[in-house]
């Protein structure tokens, strides 16, 4: 891939090099904040050289499950708070 490093890429054309990645997908890792981006006028999602090359590294990393806590019962604001609670004494 032979990109000008001091250019700027619009999402379609970095998609356009890309040929996999669609440049909506683009878009929306950059509004998730996912990858870094230029913000151009009217929030138009620009990507330097090394952007798209560090776009490539998200792309191709192996997922990794994210471990979500599990929810706690109505009333109770933290399990650590509930435990020194129930030591204190206090109910």
């Amino acid at each position: 891939m032979s990109l000008d490093p001091l250019a700027l890429y619009t999402a379609d054309e970095a998609a356009a090099r890309l040929k996999q990645v669609p440049a909506a997908t683009i878009r929306r890792l950059a509004k998730q904040g996912r990858i870094e981006y230029v913000k151009g006028a009217r929030g138009k999602v620009l990507l330097t050289e090394a952007q798209i090359l560090a776009l490539v590294d998200h792309l191709t990393q192996p997922t990794r499950p994210q471990i979500r806590e599990p929810a706690l019962p109505d009333g109770i604001d933290s399990l650590t708070s509930s435990l020194s609670r129930s030591r204190a004494g206090h109910h």
